[in-house]
């Protein structure tokens, strides 16, 4: 479909951008994956390094933003195919993220990618057709603003009621976790052991031994103390949250 638009403009190009920003579908699809790629930023800012496939979409939503003031149909459609394409990728984490709503930055994101997800869902034809604006688009936009605003302050809320600091004791060995990274071993001597497992990313983990039926969840910047025994040998640790599968290191016990 072309791009040519009659308009009282004396300025074809001019004429194109100001039917581009006025198609209500359209705006929904940009606004949508300019809000998820805010928060992509700010999570990366956060944990202090770049998160490789949200540093990926967030290029990619620029350029599609670059590229609709030349074309805005195909501006459009990159930045929606990109944004429901990160959705489908990352949907188990998205998932996952929302059974944890004491964790503000995790599980507001996941509320941010649903709905900018469902938005560009609904959006992305109309837009293509340019077709014309209704209570449906304004509808959703509304919802979406909604549940990502009450997500943030239900979580924030959630965070302050139930999320305790813990001390470590003396006898503690330190495992700290950062930049989603494992430390590659833990030393610790045979019998009853202590650890003190500290996240110190913005976003939750959990520190899982299949062989010792331990399993702690920490969310975001959040400490636990570990206890259990062990007899001497090496144990595999890893956290059991979808797409942190890579995250790996081994209890050598003495």
């Amino acid at each position: 479909m072309s791009d040519t638009t009659v308009g009282p403009t004396t300025s074809a190009g001019t004429s194109l951008t100001t039917a581009a920003e006025a198609n209500p579908w359209r705006s929904m699809v940009v606004r949508s994956g300019m809000a998820l790629a805010a928060g992509f930023i700010v999570l990366m800012v956060l944990a202090r390094f770049p998160i490789p496939p949200l540093a990926i979409y967030v290029i990619l939503v620029a350029g599609g933003l670059a590229l609709r003031r030349r074309k805005p149909t195909a501006g459009v459609v990159m930045v929606g195919v990109s944004t429901l394409l990160i959705f489908a990728l990352n949907a188990p984490a998205l998932i996952s993220n929302l059974s944890r709503p004491a964790d503000p930055v995790d599980f507001t994101l996941s509320v941010l990618g649903l709905a900018a997800a469902l938005c560009t869902a609904v959006a992305i034809v109309p837009a293509v057709r340019r077709a014309r604006g209704s209570t449906i688009s304004r509808a959703v936009s509304v919802v979406a603003v909604t549940a990502v605003a009450l997500a943030f302050v239900g979580s924030s809320l959630a965070r302050l009621t139930t999320v305790e600091s813990v001390a470590a004791l003396p006898t503690d060995t330190e495992v700290a976790i950062a930049q989603t990274t494992f430390p590659e071993a833990v030393s610790v001597d045979a019998g009853d052991i202590g650890l003190f497992v500290d996240n110190q990313d913005p976003y939750s983990h959990t520190f899982t031994i299949d062989e010792l039926g331990v399993n702690t969840e920490l969310v975001a910047g959040a400490n636990q103390r570990v206890e259990f025994s062990a007899e001497p040998g090496e144990y595999p640790f890893y956290c059991a949250i979808p797409g942190h599968e890579f995250m790996e290191g081994t209890l050598v016990v003495e």
